[in-house]
């Protein structure tokens, strides 16, 4: 793992000015930084999956300045990550790279671009991002090269995980905005959504979820959803999630990373994630990097 994933060493805070044409040419900067990449992984045959703000900005939204980012987010299959890797390196540089989590950050004319193998956090859910990649659908209209379009019941998943990996209290601020546009998009779907959510151990994250945006932004989509995911599997993981979040505890980073490690209904998921990442700060304690 080299270096470390701070997108303020690349000064990427966002602008102070809300003006709009900032926003376009923040938004065009990665845009053009996404294109870099997209050309290179073509050029390696490896399919070009954007996630998050970089497509959601286009898929949901009417202008894609109302979808701020910060960074370019694309999915890598399991097949192809050595060699979107490798591509990637050998041109910029690795400001995060690790192999057994399957996350690579690099810096294009200084915009943060990263590759993800995993989905949200390795073992946070079931799902795998060879799934979510299975049945996406070819797009050649968003942009000017052909992309694989996730399945927007997936990508609402995907938000939620993200969500569920920050422990909501330090979640995007455009992260509700996303998923109740997902939600409002997919309504004729839940039975889908839920089917998934509860075959990738998800039943409990996303009924937390459902709670979080009931509580920001007191949607009725949420609440209906969170109704119909009542009781969670885990009650006491929800519970949990609840206080911490609107308490704040002093020790709230710890347990957050506690609180993403317990999250997948599977247990034997939930132990190896806890180990995973017990062992990794162990790694980091004796002043080594984990890899």
């Amino acid at each position: 793992m080299t270096g470390r994933r701070r997108t303020s060493e690349l000064s990427l805070a966002m602008p102070t000015s809300t003006d709009r044409t900032t926003l376009w040419v923040r938004d065009q900067l990665r845009l053009r930084a996404f294109e870099r990449v997209a050309s290179l992984l073509i050029q390696a045959g490896v399919p070009v999956v954007p996630v998050k703000g970089i497509a959601l900005a286009r898929w949901l939204y009417a202008d894609a300045v109302d979808r701020p980012m910060c960074d370019v987010d694309l999915f890598v299959p399991s097949a192809s990550w050595t060699t979107a890797r490798a591509v990637l390196i050998a041109r910029y540089t690795a400001l995060y790279d690790t192999s057994e989590l399957r996350e690579l950050t690099v810096a294009v004319e200084g915009v943060l671009v990263e590759l993800h193998g995993e989905v949200g956090r390795r073992e946070l859910t079931r799902m795998t991002v060879d799934e979510m990649i299975g049945r996406a659908t070819r797009d050649t209209t968003t942009f000017p090269f052909e992309v694989l379009r996730l399945d927007d019941v997936d990508h609402l998943l995907l938000m939620a995980c993200n969500a569920i990996k920050d422990g909501f209290v330090f979640a995007q601020a455009h992260v509700p905005a996303d998923l109740e546009r997902l939600l409002e998009r997919t309504g004729d779907r839940t039975s889908v959504l839920l089917d998934r959510a509860r075959a990738a151990g998800l039943g409990t994250g996303l009924y937390c979820t459902a709670e979080w945006m009931v509580d920001m932004t007191g949607s009725e989509r949420w609440r209906s959803l969170m109704k119909q995911l009542a009781p969670p599997p885990r009650p006491w993981h929800a519970r949990l999630i609840r206080r911490f979040r609107k308490t704040r505890h002093p020790t709230w980073s710890a347990a957050v990373v506690l609180g993403r490690c317990l999250t997948n209904d599977v247990a034997a998921l939930r132990w190896r994630a806890t180990g995973r990442v017990l062992r990794r700060n162990a790694v980091k304690l004796v002043g080594r990097t984990p890899p």
